[in-house]
């Protein structure tokens, strides 16, 4: 039976939330399950690695790290990187403050040399080497975004959401939902620092409120999310420059609930797209043309909980696991592989989950 390590991180402590809410979480840090490919369940007493609000985890490329966000003020936020021993467990390597507050999402080069964190609350991105065991080299760089949006409750400033890498790794792109804005940066793996590229910036209408970025296997489309606008925008590579082709609804149009969406991911093979929905509390899914990189819906899905945040897929794609936030549950999703639908199966107990990743596989029997 093949098993797989989810890994799950929480809030711990009170935080400020983007919408101005003060939340009070009810996790200890980064919680762990057993997960059964074959069955689909979980089998084992969850463990706990203390730590203040690991809100967003992210594996290094070689799957050997895990680095997670520590999400609090600007004094005190930090990343905090750990190695991964056989069979999953972790270990800590060490920690460094962002210099930004509320960091909320990582990204990393697929030759571990440097860590980008998007500082939600700071409106900026850190920047620090990595060393070859793994763990946080200096702060090289940290890049403050200036403006503001349209609307004055959540784009008041700038607010860094997302950050991820071309796919020859010397083009960073970070999603501002404050400013309406993905700003494009020359990395200098030299130095470790980044460049603005005004001409292969993305300006999104006013009020959108960009957040989650995926790129198709290919590095051809980009599938982009607003949170407050509930849409995934297409584009289409051309040259250096995305071009838009496509804006879809990520909710039906029906829907009476006010919505906010959350994080979005393409299947293993690169055939669907999935996206969470805050308020619908639902996970949309989006057939793929391979003629030209437009999404179709075919299916949303409750996630029989509220608020979720994040969800993650097995690497074979044959499970699906959503974190409702404010349910304090996981609920597990069997996916059908050539359609790419989801089968809701049941749900698991999770003090307020706000991230979850599959590590697969840790062992055979």
């Amino acid at each position: 039976m093949n098993q797989s390590i989810l890994y799950i991180g929480t809030y711990s402590r009170p935080i400020m939330m983007g919408t101005g809410e003060l939340y009070r979480g009810k996790g200890n840090g980064i919680h762990s399950l057993l997960f059964s490919q074959g069955k689909g369940t979980f089998f084992s007493a969850p463990s706990v690695i203390p730590s203040v609000n690991p809100s967003f985890l992210h594996f290094s490329a070689n799957r050997k790290y895990l680095y997670t966000v520590n999400e609090s003020d600007a004094q005190t936020s930090s990343i905090t990187a750990y190695g991964i021993k056989d069979g999953g467990k972790l270990y800590l390597l060490n920690w460094c403050q962002t210099g930004g507050a509320s960091p909320c999402h990582i990204c990393t080069d697929r030759q571990n040399r440097l860590l980008f964190s998007a500082n939600y609350g700071g409106g900026s991105i850190s920047v620090f080497s990595l060393r070859k065991d793994g763990s946080l080299g200096i702060r090289t760089d940290l890049v403050q975004h200036h403006g503001h949006g349209t609307n004055p409750m959540r784009q008041e400033g700038p607010h860094v959401h997302h950050v991820f890498l071309d796919e020859d790794d010397t083009i960073l792109y970070a999603s501002d939902l404050g400013l309406d804005v993905v700003n494009a940066y020359n990395v200098d793996y030299s130095t470790g620092t980044l460049t603005l590229i005004p001409d292969l910036c993305l300006h999104i209408q006013p009020g959108r409120g960009p957040r989650s970025m995926a790129v198709n296997p290919s590095g051809t489309y980009l599938y982009l999310t607003t949170e407050m606008g509930c849409t995934c925008i297409v584009y289409k590579k051309s040259g250096l420059t995305w071009k838009p082709i496509q804006e879809i609804s990520t909710v039906p149009k029906d829907i009476s609930c006010s919505n906010i969406t959350a994080e979005a991911s393409l299947s293993p093979d690169g055939s669907f797209l999935y996206v969470s929905n805050r308020g619908h509390d639902s996970i949309g899914v989006f057939s793929i043309s391979k003629e030209n990189g437009s999404l179709t819906p075919i299916q949303w899905i409750s996630t029989q909980g509220k608020t979720p945040r994040s969800f993650c897929m097995d690497s074979g794609g044959n499970w699906l696991i959503a974190a409702n936030q404010d349910s304090d549950t996981l609920s597990v999703f069997s996916r059908d592989t050539a359609s790419g639908k989801l089968n809701f199966l049941h749900q698991e107990y999770a003090a307020t989950p706000v991230c979850v990743r599959m590590y697969d596989p840790v062992n055979k029997s």
